[in-house]
């Protein structure tokens, strides 16, 4: 009684790996029975997890509030509502592109994303700082994360271009307004400018329709995040086409921007740098880093991150036109004197005209009245004609 306790106590498993004579008889299968398949319980990190909830609230609410801010700014610029409608449905379309590119991507190779997280600035002169999404670091190969972050450059590119041919078929050349600030000008946007307006004379510059600003912050938004460092959408094309040596080249682009900040006196982009050190030029692996890109998305890659030289300016905003200040004339402590008593006298019956009146010279009302409440100078005691 004992023996059986102790032997029908075992699991299945120990009880296999028993000698056969320790295994009770009546537990011994006939030869040529099926063998039932042991029930394996799941440990609990193998249990699927449910797919997380859409958070849409919070997305949509910055949605319309970067619709606001945009629309603010183009009215405060503009004062007018119409072209503040313009330049705010134009750039949230090229918003809307980007990140739909890489969200559809994202849930093509089955990638967990978020929603758009668009950022509403309304202080600056852009009324946004662009838009975030959230994606998981579990990327396949490198084959998806090449797709998933170049979709996104190359959807908001086409209404950029779109925007910017068009917008300058409005858009005209005058004098420069001195202390009106400037956007600097891309090379890409310098051919456009060429070829729709000739060479600019000095001293003159491009006045941009609301339809070519938004184009002008797509061009500068896209050019911005095709920078080859840590996690934008350049640090993703670049660990594609590389692979772990891309941790080199984005060291030394970040070690590089950092001199040119310094030596250029570019201090606005100290946000921009201290962010890039905060994240890290190092871009996580894939699963397997070892499936190649085709020869068609190697050229592709190459030719996006090439459009960083031709669509990025370091100087987005220009002041030097500004007029030099001036210090203010220092009030007197004094009360200013009389001026002195004019040389010339008018002649005896002479007309004097005085505060559009005419007097004779022998009346003594006229120099009463040229007195009372203000004071004798010449401006106020003239000649006329003689008649």
């Amino acid at each position: 009684m004992d023996e059986y306790s102790r032997l029908s106590g075992r699991d299945e498993v120990e009880r296999e790996s028993l000698p056969p004579l320790a295994i009770p008889v009546w537990e011994i299968r006939p030869i040529g029975e099926a063998q039932e398949p042991p029930i394996v319980c799941p440990l609990r990190e193998e249990f699927p997890s449910p797919p997380p909830r859409t958070n849409w609230q919070v997305p949509l609410f910055l949605f319309v509030a970067t619709c606001v801010s945009t629309f603010w700014v183009a009215w405060i610029d503009t004062l007018r509502w119409d072209y503040a409608a313009i330049y705010s449905i134009c750039l949230m379309t090229i918003l809307v592109s980007h990140e739909a590119g890489h969200f559809v991507q994202a849930k093509r190779y089955r990638v967990r994303a978020s929603l758009p997280y668009f950022i509403p600035f309304p202080l600056g002169p852009i009324g946004t700082l662009g838009a975030v999404i959230g994606m998981s670091s579990h990327v396949h190969h490198r084959r998806a994360l090449f797709d998933i972050g170049i979709s996104g450059p190359l959807a908001g590119l086409i209404p950029t271009l779109i925007f910017c041919v068009a917008g300058l078929q409005w858009s005209y050349v005058d004098v420069i307004i001195p202390g009106h600030p400037r956007f600097g000008e891309p090379i890409l946007l310098k051919w456009l400018f060429r070829w729709q307006f000739g060479e600019i004379p000095p001293g003159h510059d491009v006045y941009l329709h609301p339809m070519a600003w938004a184009g002008w912050v797509g061009l500068f938004i896209t050019s911005l995040n095709l920078i080859p460092i840590g996690q934008l959408d350049g640090g993703h094309i670049l660990y594609a086409l590389m692979g772990r040596d891309a941790r080199r080249v984005a060291t030394g682009l970040l070690m590089a921007a950092v001199a040119l900040v310094v030596v250029s006196a570019y201090w606005w982009w100290l946000p921009m740098l201290l962010l890039l050190f905060l994240l890290g030029p190092k871009h996580p692996p894939t699963a397997d880093d070892r499936i190649p890109l085709d020869v068609g998305r190697r050229i592709l890659g190459w030719l996006m991150l090439g459009f960083v030289v031709v669509g990025f300016t370091p100087r987005p905003v220009i002041l030097e036109d500004r007029p030099p200040r001036q210090r203010p004339t220092p009030r007197p402590e004094y009360r200013m004197p009389l001026p002195p008593t004019p040389e010339w006298e008018p002649e005896e019956h002479q007309p004097i005209l005085v505060d559009n009146t005419l007097f004779r010279a022998n009346d003594p009302s006229w120099f009463a009245r040229s007195l009372k409440g203000k004071e004798f100078s010449k401006d106020n005691l003239f000649a006329a004609a003689p008649s």
